[in-house]
C-alpha cells in the first residue's frame, strides 16, 4: 500500500483489524495525510496491509497494536506504529 495514500472508500467507522486477523476497533478518524485514527492510535497509511469488504487490516498484531501509548490530543507524545 502507497505510504501516502489510502483508498477513498476508508471511512470512519470502518473496523480495523491487527495481522493476526483480531478485531482492533472502528476508525475514529482520517487525517489528510492519510493516517487513521483507532482507539486513540496514529496508524500511518503505511501499516495497513491491505483493505477489503470487511475492512482495514494492518501489519501489526493486536498485541503489539494494544501495547502502544496512546496519542495525546496535541500529538506531543503521538506514538505511531
Amino acid at each position: 500500500m502507497n505510504q501516502h495514500t489510502i483508498p477513498g472508500n476508508v471511512k470512519p467507522g470502518m473496523p480495523v483489524y491487527g495481522s493476526d486477523g483480531e478485531l482492533l476497533g472502528p476508525i475514529e478518524s482520517i487525517s489528510n495525510d492519510g493516517t487513521i485514527r483507532v482507539l486513540t492510535h496514529s496508524v500511518p497509511s503505511m501499516a495497513i496491509a491491505r483493505v477489503d469488504a470487511t475492512g482495514i487490516y494492518l501489519h501489526v498484531a493486536k498485541a503489539a497494536f494494544a501495547a502502544l501509548p496512546p496519542d495525546t490530543r496535541d500529538g506531543a507524545t503521538a506514538a505511531e506504529i
